[in-house]
């Protein structure tokens, strides 16, 4: 994985990020980041840029579309 200054990309169902945010209160995520992953259906699957620091952060996240797939293989 290249390094990116203290950041890593993971891909995950959007319910899984829900359930993360809703049992973990220590995660900062801000709210607009908040609101967008929570209107998201449960099986989408999301693009999540996180720090690494303590405690985590969630930055970025992106629905995963077929074009963001083909762009990133």
């Amino acid at each position: 994985m290249p390094d990116m200054g203290g950041q890593f990309v993971e891909i995950d169902l959007a319910e899984d990020v829900q359930d993360l945010l809703s049992h973990n209160a220590d995660i900062q995520c801000n709210e607009e980041i908040k609101k967008e992953i929570f209107s998201k259906k449960p099986l989408a699957l999301l693009k999540v840029t996180k720090t690494i620091n303590s405690p985590l952060s969630i930055i970025a996240i992106e629905e995963v579309t077929p074009e963001l797939l083909a762009s990133e293989v």
